[in-house]
């Protein structure tokens, strides 16, 4: 496609998104569906909830390949996943309070703790590193300018947490310097701007740091930015603030702190052995980046462990992947072959079939259709095998499964043989075939309406890699119709495509903003909706506190169209307190906060049937006798920061005429949950005992009837009712 063409394409977004209407989605626009309390009420019965978050979490693995597991941390870190390891007993508790003020609004949440432990056992100082130092210790205030991906993140959390430990918080990229509210700053803390947007580095002048380094002193507080080299600064004018991040690590120590962060036992000793040989201190001496450093020791570890070759891991290297690639391409010229390639490449694990069917689709938006006096083209149906054909483009077959209607259907799976031809095949396609680059949007955008999730996610996460190579072009050709389309199939691919450039610093401030400004929309209920998926999606991940504030505010529409995607999102995001305990109580804070508004009934109510949901459905395995324990009550048993917030929450709920049923009912839940594992009883006693105290003499002689209903109810009795009964009726 020629530069012209993708101009064009660029003004056809711009003015798409400012008219926020599709062409294919005429109807847009219509009126909202208020939301009268039984209406949200009946929503919370929603039987998909299982099916959708068990989606949302295979969308998450499947787009995770296009995210760098280093900008990742603890998400996408080896073998890591929501549905992992959860947290063990005793680490529930928060590092920090989160930020406060003014400034929480620009907060994007505190950096984690897992990040700070990796870069203070990896990081090697560069000759720079004493002026950054010098400057930071001075002036509170450190701009680190410099090329992508130079280390100036690790940096920045390097620099601070010697001086503030854990107390480090992350601002958003986009925030307004200018008009920041300083008041909001609180003491002895780190603050990071990672990849400032380059409107917002626009306002970095003497004036405006002056101020800043002023309060962050009093505050006895310190700020680092991180500005991309491409965006222009004044580095006489920013002198007094300014370190221009020309530098990287040696690459030797880089490797060797990288191995011992990877590994802890026997096999580092064979890791620095294999470090030594002739292909890796070749790989070494290309002037490789930090993180490319990091992947290499990733990959050396993978092979003293016995997973991985060496020649294997060398093999799947990022450098290596796109040579090989290239050299594929030269070597099968013909279009069959790499259409072929390309829809292995992009639906890498999907259905054979599938497969195979998507890349017919391919080859006939590509190809020019015949002459009506040429005959029909056959070579291709007794052409290659189809092991050829599965052998030449360097994947393999697995028996697998598929998630269908009525349950999991045995499937063949293709796989490619390297799993880092996955992104290297689409990054070369892209840019050494512009005039591929029409039609490969088109297939994709179709793809985002395939009957199978597996197809859908694979298409949302190539176009998610994409939009990182020209984002205004694939926003205005894919992601907008598909965030305002009326097929939901699409909109929540589009939520999860706006995922991957999330977590790259670069394009994270256009995603944030973009999101806001649909969140805010009260005219437009399905870019609402898109909003709220992907902040339930990989944009909550990167940004929590970003995401739930935007919840509030989506819930403020009180639209029920909006509310099974808002409960299900919000619900996601309290998940992900399985890796982080600190989700959990960012979770519980934003809904108690929905409270505040006594005039906002709708909005209380919400967050009120969230929680129940979250009471109801969210569950964690015991350790170590077994079961599966409802998350909030476990929370409460392991800390009373907890237990006081899900008491909170309980009251209103209880005290709420709509929710006080579904709460009811599930208060019922916990005490024959209590009956099956009294473990439980403990926590669960104190809450109930806490709603009585705290509690008007009628919230108590309703709580006592229903703990005497449910002793004596004649198909499910509950000995702990009984048992707290008796308690409370002996105060």
């Amino acid at each position: 496609m020629s530069d012209e063409s993708v101009d064009n394409a660029q003004e056809r977004a711009e003015e798409a998104t400012s008219a926020e209407i599709p062409v294919e989605d005429s109807d847009a626009e219509e009126a909202a569906q208020p939301a009268s309390e039984e209406e949200l009420v009946k929503e919370i019965k929603d039987r998909d909830v299982a099916r959708t978050v068990a989606e949302l979490l295979r969308g998450q693995q499947i787009a995770s390949v296009y995210i760098d597991a280093r900008s990742g941390g603890v998400f996408f870190g080896g073998e890591a996943s929501i549905t992992g390891d959860v947290v063990g007993r005793g680490q529930v508790k928060r590092t920090a309070t989160p930020a406060s003020g003014a400034l929480a609004e620009a907060t994007a949440g505190q950096v984690l703790s897992e990040d700070l432990n990796k870069v203070d056992i990896v990081y090697v100082t560069p000759s720079l590193y004493t002026q950054a130092q010098r400057l930071l210790a001075e002036k509170h205030v450190l701009i680190l300018w410099g090329q992508a991906h130079w280390g100036k993140w690790t940096t920045a959390l390097h620099l601070l947490s010697a001086l503030h430990a854990e107390e480090i918080f992350e601002i958003n990229p986009d925030v307004n310097l200018e008009g920041l509210q300083l008041s909001g700053l609180e003491s002895k803390r780190g603050y990071v701007i990672d990849t400032i947007a380059p409107d917002s580095a626009e306002n970095l002048n003497t004036f405006v740091l002056n101020r800043l380094s002023r309060r962050l002193r009093e505050q006895d507080s310190h700020l680092v930015i991180t500005v991309d080299s491409r965006v222009p600064l004044s580095k006489e004018a920013l002198s007094g603030y300014l370190v221009v991040w020309s530098d990287v690590p040696d690459r030797v120590q880089l490797l060797e702190r990288h191995l011992a962060w990877y590994l802890t036992d026997d096999s580092l000793t064979r890791a620095l052995e294999l470090s030594q040989a002739d292909a890796v201190q070749q790989l070494l001496s290309t002037h490789l980046l930090p993180g490319e450093v990091d992947r290499l020791a990733e990959l050396l570890a993978g092979v003293a462990r016995g997973k991985l070759e060496l020649e294997e891991a060398l093999a799947r290297f990022e450098a290596r992947t796109l040579q090989q690639v290239e050299t594929w391409f030269e070597a099968h010229a013909d279009l069959e072959e790499r259409t072929f390639m390309l829809s292995v490449a992009i639906l890498n694990g999907a259905n054979y079939q599938a497969v195979v069917e998507a890349d017919e689709r391919l080859q006939s938006l590509i190809r020019l259709q015949p002459a009506e006096d040429e005959p029909p083209v056959t070579d291709s149906v007794f052409g290659s095998t189809r092991s050829q054909r599965v052998k030449e483009a360097c994947a393999h077959l697995v028996q697998g499964y598929e998630e269908a209607e009525f349950g999991r259907s045995p499937v063949e799976l293709i796989m490619l043989d390297n799993p880092t031809f996955q992104p290297a095949v689409l990054h070369y396609a892209w840019h050494e075939y512009d005039r591929l680059r029409s039609h490969l949007l088109d297939w994709l955008r179709d793809l985002g309406f395939h009957p199978s999730f597996d197809v859908r996610a694979r298409a949302a996460a190539a176009v998610g890699e994409l939009s990182k190579y020209n984002f205004g072009y694939v926003r205005g050709e894919i992601l907008l119709p598909w965030a305002n389309h009326r097929d939901s199939r699409a909109r929540a691919a589009a939520a999860l495509a706006l995922g991957i450039p999330a977590w790259e610093g670069e394009f994270a401030p256009q995603v944030l903003g973009l999101l806001h400004h649909w969140s805010t929309l009260r005219n437009n209920w399905r870019l609402c909706w898109t909003a709220a998926a992907a902040y339930g999606g990989l944009v909550g991940l990167r940004f929590p506190d970003t995401a739930l504030r935007d919840f509030h505010a989506i819930a403020q529409t009180e639209d029920l169209r909006l509310f099974r995607v808002l409960s299900r999102s919000v619900a996601n995001l309290f998940e992900v307190g399985r890796l982080v305990p600190d989700y959990y109580l960012k979770v519980l804070d934003a809904l108690i906060a929905w409270m505040a508004d006594q005039k906002a009934k709708i909005v209380a109510l919400t967050g009120l049937l969230i929680f129940l949901g979250l009471a109801r459905e969210a569950k964690i395995e015991a350790e170590p006798e077994g079961g599966a324990w409802p998350t909030l009550l476990w929370l409460a048993r392991e800390d009373e920061t907890y237990r006081d917030r899900v008491t909170s929450l309980w009251r209103r709920a209880l005290n709420i005429k709509s929710a006080r049923q579904i709460a009811l009912e599930t208060l019922h839940y916990w005490l024959l949950k209590v009956d099956d594992d009294t473990r439980l009883y403990d926590p669960l006693e104190q809450i109930v005992a806490a709603l009585v105290a705290q509690g008007t003499n009628r919230e108590k002689e309703r709580l006592q009837f229903y703990l005497d209903r449910w002793a004596s109810h004649p198909k499910e009795k509950s000995e702990s009712a009984a048992k707290i009964l008796s308690t409370l009726n002996s105060l």
